[in-house]
Parts: C-alpha cells; structure tokens; sequence
C-alpha cells in the first residue's frame, strides 16, 4: 500500500470551531517532494487561500504533508 500525502493549512476562521484543516487535492507519494513545494509555493498559496476564504480568514498558521486520514484526526481533535 503506498501512503500518499496532500499538502494541508492549518487556518483560523472566524467560526466555530475557529481552527481547520485544510488540504489541497494533488497528492504525493513522497513526503520530501510534498515538502519541498511547500516551501518554494508557500507564497502562493497563502494568497489563494487568503482569496477562497475572504473576510472569514483570521491567519494562516502554518503548513504541513499530511495523509487523508492525519487531517481527519486532526480536525476531529479540533471539534469537526
């Protein structure tokens, strides 16, 4: 089985619960691959994130190469 990772946001959204994960939809099977674009892409894709979530967006508190399942855990810990 091979493990696919997706490059995730941790946001703050004025709502409740105010944190959330997020992730986009490429996939990756290696992790240092999911890395590296996070950091030569980060720019862009804290605007297009600034530019989905509008007004509702508090900050952008940081990024992550996460499995599907890593973020469900984790948003579940987060109250979704």
């Amino acid at each position: 089985m091979t493990i696919v990772y997706f490059i995730s946001a941790l946001i703050m959204l004025n709502g409740n619960p105010p944190l959330g994960w997020i992730q986009y939809t490429e996939k990756y099977s290696d992790i240092g691959k999911c890395n590296e674009v996070i950091t030569y892409q980060k720019n862009e894709m804290k605007l297009a994130i600034k530019n989905q979530f509008g007004k509702e967006l508090v900050e952008i508190l940081g990024f992550d190469c996460i499995t599907y399942q890593e973020a469900v855990d984790r948003n579940t810990q987060l109250g979704h």
